[in-house]
C-alpha cells in the first residue's frame, strides 16, 4: 500500500500499513516513492533486539541520580546488577526501554550546568537509524543523487526532509510497540551467537598477534634488545626491508598490521610506519 507518511501520525500509519507486507512511502510528488520491505525492517528490528538480549545477559541496570548539583546537574549513573531475571521484566515495551535505559556512557554537551548527555540505548538505536535510513534512501533515489556535488545533494536532503523525518518517527513507533517478552524470545538465541562470535574472532586476532610477533622476532632478531625509535627505523633501512617482506604476506596479515600495527618493541611512530606500509599493499 503506498501512504503519504507526511500527513499521518506514527501510530496512524502503521495501522494502515501493517506489518505482512512491504511498506511504500510516499515523499514529495516530484520524487520516487520509498519501498521499505518487511525483510528491512525485520533487519532493524533484529539489530535492537539482539542489543536487548544481550542487554538482558549482561544483567546490569543503571540508574540516573543527583546528588551534589551545586556545579552541574547532569547528573551520576549508579550501576545496579540486579541479573537477567529481573531484567527480562523490567520494562513492558522496547518503546520504555530506548527510553530510559542508559548504556554506561556519556558525550560531553559543552553546556554550563549540563556538561554531560548519558547515553541512553535509544540514542544508539536512533544513530543506526539514522544511518541504514540515509543509505537505503541514497539507494532508492539513486537517480537523484547521482553525479550530485555536496551543495546539491544538501538540496535533495532539504527538499525530503519531511518525509525523511516522518519515516524516522514512524520506524521508532513501529520498534517501540514490540513487548520486551517477544524481543526476548525471539533473540536471545541470537544474542548468545553473537558474543561467541566476538569471541572466536578475539581469539583469532589474538592468533594473528601472536603469529605476525613470531615472525617479526625470528625475521630480526637482532633488534628484540632493543626499542626502535624512528631514528633507528630509518637508520637501519627498516622501510624498504618491510616493503619486500610485507609483499609475500597474506591478506590477512596485511588487514591485521595495517589496522593494529607489528606489536614489537617499537615506538607509536615506527608502529605508525609499520601500518602505513602494510595499508599500501591492501
Amino acid at each position: 500500500m503506498v501512504l503519504d507518511v507526511t500527513k499521518y501520525t506514527p501510530e496512524e500509519c502503521l495501522f494502515v500499513l501493517g506489518d505482512d507486507d512491504d511498506w511504500v512511502l510516499v515523499f514529495r510528488d516530484d520524487y520516487p516513492d520509498l519501498t521499505i520491505t518487511k525483510a528491512w525492517r525485520q533487519a532493524l528490528l533484529e539489530w535492537i533486539g539482539v542489543k536487548f538480549a544481550r542487554w538482558v545477559l549482561n544483567g546490569i541496570h543503571y540508574e540516573l541520580t543527583w546528588t551534589d548539583t551545586r556545579y552541574d546537574g547532569s547528573g551520576d549513573l549508579e550501576k545496579h546488577p540486579l541479573g537477567a531475571e529481573k531484567l527480562k521484566t523490567l520494562y513492558t515495551h522496547l518503546t520504555y526501554w530506548l527510553e530510559d535505559e542508559y548504556i554506561g556512557d556519556w558525550l560531553a554537551t559543552y553546556e554550563s550546568y549540563y556538561g554531560k548527555h548519558w547515553l541512553t540505548f535509544g540514542d544508539e538505536f536512533d544513530d543506526h537509524m539514522h544511518s541504514v535510513l540515509a543509505s537505503l534512501i541514497r539507494e532508492q533515489f539513486s537517480e537523484q543523487f547521482e553525479d550530485a556535488e555536496d551543495e546539491d545533494a544538501e538540496e535533495i536532503w532539504y527538499a525530503i526532509y519531511d518525509g525523511e523525518l516522518a519515516t524516522q518517527a514512524l520506524l521508532t513507533y513501529y520498534i517501540g510497540q514490540f513487548t520486551t517478552s517477544f524481543v526476548w524470545e525471539k533473540f536471545e538465541q541470537s544474542a548468545y551467537k553473537q558474543i561467541a562470535d566476538e569471541q572466536r574472532h578475539y581469539l583469532h586476532l589474538q592468533e594473528l598477534a601472536d603469529d605476525i610477533l613470531n615472525w617479526w622476532k625470528t625475521t630480526f632478531p637482532d633488534l628484540q634488545n632493543q626499542r626502535i625509535d624512528k631514528p633507528d627505523y630509518k637508520a637501519l633501512l627498516l622501510e624498504p626491508q618491510l616493503e619486500v617482506k610485507f609483499r609475500n604476506f597474506s591478506q590477512e596479515w596485511l588487514r591485521f598490521i595495517a589496522s593494529h600495527g607489528i606489536r614489537g618493541n617499537v615506538s607509536n611512530s615506527v608502529d605508525k610506519a609499520i601500518s602505513e606500509i602494510a595499508r599500501k599493499l591492501l
